[in-house]
């Protein structure tokens, strides 16, 4: 029996046919689901649950594949709101987040938990129109609701507020162009007995699509340790790749290169370490004692859980901090974790400035992240803005030598992040952590902080102080990294 092309099915063939086929046939194949990523899963679905509101007194239909085909046809009479009814025609299945009534039709509203319409999402919501106008229904308007980015809380959550709906009707004929030629397509490659082979693509790393594919690392195995895909902070890496072009060292000298991505050549052809000993002295020379290694930790929610905060905007509970008097004085930390049974956002103000000082520089590590949130709080708090304000022309950001470049290791792989830099400067990186990125940070935080978003299991005693230490010496590894990428700069120009 020939199978369904799911809207799933639909965006999945837009990306890959490799991924489709395996996706529908071998999901055990595709790399398991990280709980950050989980996280974000878990929001958009949340996100779902509560758009329903914009449009109540309706009928939500059970997800099983026939009965929900079944009912959402009986449904339809009652002319009433549906939630996630699903249609069938020629082999494809879409179920809609929200199928709406009008006098004489029906609206379909896709729900993203992003603030602002992709051309994802418009291929998705083209799908949905196409089956469902092709099974009968008079669909008259199309719409993509998104979350309101210039939403801000203030007491109870106002639904209405929080959403706002883009009308998409008019764009969406754009991506049926050659729509029942790409279902064709799609549909044999799912019902193919054998895996579907395809070469490397835009998609892979992202293209069409706001994240890369979770098959990206697996497909490009058969790529060299330094190949055209880490050229840094190149568009052109496809444009190079499908001249046949994949081995960094090998690119001709036709090939026009920035300042940057010319040492970083270098370095691979002459497998060196490059070390700009000039211009990390003059960087280092900025340095004032005491020295603040300054790290943040943020959750930035779909939906915001306190007041004064927008939909994704940063909320900032931990920090860490390591502090060097001088030259030869013994290293010391101070942290800060918040409570996670409150907004702890003032007491993260007050413990920042508290601990600061009034002189010495504040050593951060891309440091737009920092100063975007400081700032941040500076807007919820003016009253702290006199003592906020004298920091920022302390901060000094740590990634500077390597951005420029002043010093690069062929083993960075054209990336100049902490993660990266940290290895191959000194012993420790963050695998042997509980938690050993942002994202996993993040999530854990929310999780002590306000359960299981779908379920509102929330965690037990044991599991909160587990999750408590891991944060803390995550976000201590940090900048206590910071401190060790410090030491070996001096070293190396000393």
């Amino acid at each position: 029996m020939a199978k369904y092309l799911t809207k799933s099915d639909y965006k999945n063939g837009l990306r890959c046919l490799k991924y489709l086929w395996i996706a529908k046939n071998k999901k055990e194949l595709l790399p398991s689901i990280t709980a950050d990523v989980q996280f974000t899963i878990d929001q958009g679905h949340f996100v779902g649950q509560l758009a329903t509101n914009l449009f109540p007194k309706g009928i939500l239909l059970e997800t099983d594949f026939f009965k929900n085909i079944n009912d959402s046809k009986l449904a339809l009479e009652k002319h009433l709101p549906l939630y996630e009814a699903g249609f069938t025609f020629n082999q494809c299945y879409a179920r809609v987040d929200i199928l709406n009534p009008n006098e004489d039709g029906w609206d379909i509203i896709e729900v993203k938990s992003g603030s602002s319409v992709k051309e994802e999402h418009l291929h998705d919501v083209a799908f949905q129109e196409y089956v469902l106008r092709n099974s009968g229904l008079n669909i008259k308007n199309c719409y993509i609701c998104v979350l309101n980015n210039e939403y801000i809380r203030d007491g109870e959550l106002n639904i209405n507020s929080l959403f706002k709906l883009e009308n998409v009707s008019d764009k969406i004929s754009k991506y049926q162009e050659g729509i029942e030629e790409r279902i064709s397509i799609f549909q044999k490659a799912i019902n193919s007995l054998l895996p579907i082979e395809c070469n490397l693509c835009k998609n892979c790393l992202g293209g069409l699509f706001s994240s890369e594919c979770s098959l990206a690392d697996e497909c490009m195995k058969f790529l060299p340790m330094h190949n055209i895909f880490d050229l840094y902070n190149s568009r052109k890496r496809f444009e190079l790749y499908e001249q046949g072009i994949v081995d960094l060292s090998k690119i001709p000298e036709s090939i026009k290169l920035n300042e940057n991505q010319t040492v970083q050549v270098h370095a691979i052809k002459h497998n060196k370490v490059i070390i700009n000993k000039d211009n990390i002295k003059q960087f280092l020379s900025k340095f004032k004692f005491p020295l603040y290694f300054l790290d943040f930790e943020t959750f930035n929610l779909a939906v915001p859980p306190y007041d004064n905060l927008k939909p994704f905007q940063r909320y900032p509970f931990q920090y860490s901090l390591h502090i060097l008097e001088s030259e030869d004085s013994e290293l010391k930390h101070i942290s800060f974790l918040g409570d996670e049974n409150k907004d702890c956002r003032k007491e993260f103000v007050e413990s920042l400035i508290a601990n600061l000082g009034s002189k010495g520089s504040i050593i951060v590590y891309n440091a737009s992240f920092e100063l975007g949130v400081m700032k941040e709080q500076m807007q919820l708090y003016p009253e702290y803005a006199k003592r906020l304000t004298p920091l920022f022309e302390r901060v000094i950001d740590l990634i500077v030598p390597f951005r420029e470049f002043w010093y690069y290791n062929p083993l960075q792989k054209g990336s100049c992040s902490i993660k990266q830099v940290l290895p191959v400067l000194t012993d420790l990186d963050y695998a042997q952590l509980a938690i050993h990125n942002g994202g996993m940070a993040s999530c854990n935080y929310s999780f002590i902080a306000f359960g299981n978003i779908l379920t509102k299991e929330m965690p037990k005693e044991q599991e909160i102080q587990d999750i408590r230490l891991n944060l803390e010496k995550y976000c201590e590894l940090d900048t206590y990294a910071m401190y060790l990428i410090y030491m070996k700069l001096k070293e190396l120009v000393r």
